[in-house]
């Protein structure tokens, strides 16, 4: 790539991501406003700063907390409708309440608990990607749970993304750094006696998903292994040949095993050109490239009523949403 390239892709970047403001969290100031709640329990290897929000410093300590999320009645499908300092939960997505810092084991007895209240044995784990704040995982999982009607506990991996667009580099450390605390919240799941934990991972958030599952099919206790269930990856800014690596350790593979991927993903065309034009594996609908039978790709490039980008058209798509209720092929 180019010195000329290289900085128009940063300019489109930088241009691309001005666009909004950043996502913060907002409080509930009137309880008896809220109407529709989203409960979402988060694992994260963030840092706290003084003012007791998690940044995008690096915690070698896992931090338990569960959010109930007010979701407002005037919500549109595939839209987080941002607070600001005073939400109304008439009209914003909000924090109807929170319980912060769970032990290992308060954390282990929510999820039995939440799992008895859905009649399920199942936990679903999502793991957000690249240039995404705290609060921005969090509304974001809240709304996925809240569209798609997943009755299914969640679990959302907060690993300490600087949320820059310039800092890319600064991300894919951190996803080689959260690995282990990755690992350690799927060994707590195991060992509160859930029967399946389904994963799914966005953009590169797949890369780190992918290393953990390596790391843990070489070094984990069997028991860990044998709960995972099934494996989505969405719009995964991964290199083809080093996925190729990696299920190449990861036997036998979860299923199903799905990627999820659009040719018309604006963002995964720049982080090709910034890796030094290698392709990325949410782009590439070439069966033949990636190394196993036992590998599903969607091609979602349809459906172009979403983000910008078409880089999550999984959240943001109100028709591939309201596809995938009706066909109830896969819940995020």
């Amino acid at each position: 790539m180019t010195h000329k390239s290289h900085r128009l892709a940063l300019i489109v970047l930088t241009f691309l991501g001005a666009c909004g403001a950043r996502g913060e969290l907002g409080f509930v100031t009137s309880p008896d406003q809220v109407q529709e709640v989203e409960t979402v329990f988060v694992a994260t290897s963030r840092l706290r700063d003084e003012s007791n929000r998690f940044n995008r410093g690096r915690s070698y300590k896992l931090t338990y907390n569960r959010y109930q999320i007010s979701i407002p009645p005037s919500h549109l499908t595939g839209n987080i409708e941002w607070p600001d300092a005073k939400p109304d939960p008439e009209t914003d997505f909000a924090i109807a309440s929170v319980s912060p810092a769970l032990s290992t084991t308060d954390f282990k007895v929510n999820i039995k608990q939440a799992m008895t209240a859905a009649k399920t044995r199942e936990i679903q784990v999502f793991v957000h990607g690249f240039n995404t704040n705290y609060a921005e995982s969090l509304y974001r999982v809240a709304q996925l749970k809240y569209d798609y009607q997943a009755e299914t506990p969640i679990v959302l991996y907060a690993w300490p993304s600087a949320a820059r667009l310039r800092l890319y580099a600064y991300d894919r450390d951190s996803v080689l750094f959260a690995r282990n605390g990755l690992e350690e919240l799927l060994t707590n799941l195991a060992d509160a006696n859930v029967g399946k934990i389904s994963l799914v991972a966005h953009s590169l958030g797949s890369a780190l998903l992918m290393e953990t599952l390596r790391q843990i099919y070489h070094d984990a206790d069997p028991h860990v292994k044998s709960k995972i269930n099934s494996v989505i990856l969405l719009s995964p800014d991964l290199d083809v040949d080093v996925f190729n690596t990696q299920i190449a350790d990861i036997t036998p593979l979860p299923q199903p095993f799905v990627i999820v991927g659009s040719r018309k993903d604006k963002a995964l065309g720049l982080m090709q050109r910034i890796a030094g034009e290698t392709v990325r594996l949410g782009d590439n609908m070439n069966t033949a490239r990636i190394h196993s039978d036992d590998i599903e790709i969607l091609d979602i490039s349809e459906f172009t009523d979403g983000d910008s980008l078409n880089h999550f058209t999984i959240a943001t798509s109100p028709s591939f949403i309201a596809k995938m209720k009706l066909q109830k092929t896969i819940t995020p």
